[in-house]
């Protein structure tokens, strides 16, 4: 049976609307399941708020990506502009149905097949769905990308293309943890301070592990948990490309020619977890003795802003200095490149 990869923005696992820009991995999906996630995306919520990310499903499959919005309780697949019922979605994705079929089928319900936006052309001043508003600003020659041709599985990211290296952390995690080991070789230093001042030989011991561990969280903060993030352009797709040197695939930003800056914008996520506070009782009984806690994650994103004044994630960060630095770069690149 034919599988897909899907992901989703917006929403959590449970198709809860959370107005998150993350983009989460939802895996491989048969049709079946495909069906069932569909019909449970056609219910999402949009969260109040003035910038949250609206529910968007995006399914890979074939080489190609296909993405999927809400208007009202309609879905509507925004490589044809057409709505679509579950199963239509999925047959469009599985190739049963190409994209002229569906959109001739979704004209002929309406009952004005020149009306519908799906058979629009895809031309810079047209309200094609996805460059409504948008004018190049530099690369003039170049049309709109076409996203049935160019997708992040085909685009050209090779070291022949124009493009610029910045070092990242390879997760969110690996930050955390580098300054965790910090913490406790300061810990361990501060601890063989006080043993060496009473003559205690162990101290000894624990200036040898605040060593260790500072080492260990340098070379994990410098070189062991940084890959480097390549972003570059692909002018025959009239695409930017973002790809990890830790990641087999790309990632893709289309219509490259209408980007005007990069910009850095600061997220702040809630994030709740447990902790137990007898560890002995929680052995007895899982629950009793667990309390939940809350706390703040800040994101610092980097977006691709377009002459239409909308944007696109190019990558996150946890830390702004890095962030701001990134972004200047960035900037400088498309000035000498663009």
């Amino acid at each position: 049976m034919k599988t897909f990869r899907v992901s989703c923005q917006g929403m959590d696992n449970a198709f809860r609307g959370n107005g998150s820009y993350d983009e989460l991995e939802l895996g491989e999906m048969n049709e079946d399941q495909l069906y069932d996630s569909f019909r449970k995306f056609m219910e999402a919520v949009m969260p109040e708020g003035d910038d949250v990310c609206p529910p968007g499903l995006y399914v890979a499959a074939d080489g190609k990506d296909y993405i999927f919005y809400l208007d009202g309780t309609d879905i509507v697949c925004e490589n044809i502009e057409a709505k679509l019922s579950p199963i239509e979605a999925v047959n469009l994705v599985s190739g049963v149905t190409d994209r002229k079929q569906v959109a001739e089928e979704a004209a002929a319900q309406s009952g004005s097949s020149g009306s519908r936006s799906g058979a629009k052309s895809l031309a810079w001043g047209t309200d094609y769905p996805g460059i409504q508003g948008m004018r190049p600003v530099r690369r003039f020659d170049l049309s709109p990308t076409d996203k049935d041709q160019h997708s992040r599985f085909n685009v050209n990211t090779s070291s022949e293309q124009p493009h610029v290296t910045l070092s990242v952390y390879k997760s969110e995690y690996t930050g955390g943890f580098a300054k965790g080991i910090y913490a406790f070789s300061i810990l361990c230093f501060v601890l063989a301070v006080g043993l060496l001042a009473m003559r205690d030989s162990v101290g000894i011991a624990f200036v040898i592990v605040a060593l260790v561990l500072a080492v260990a969280g340098f070379m994990l903060n410098r070189r062991w948990g940084r890959t480097l993030l390549r972003v570059g352009f692909d002018w025959a797709a009239n695409a930017l490309w973002m790809k990890l040197d830790s990641d087999k695939e790309a990632a893709m930003i289309e219509n490259a020619n209408c980007i005007k800056e990069f910009c850095v914008s600061a997220h702040d996520e809630l994030r709740k977890s447990r902790i137990s506070m007898d560890p002995s009782d929680h052995l007895n009984n899982p629950f009793s003795s667990m309390i939940r806690h809350s706390y703040t994650e800040k994101s610092f994103f980097i977006l691709a802003v377009y002459s239409n004044n909308t944007s696109r994630i190019v990558h996150d960060f946890k830390n702004r200095k890095e962030a701001d630095a990134a972004c200047e770069r960035l900037n400088s690149f498309l000035r000498h490149n663009g």
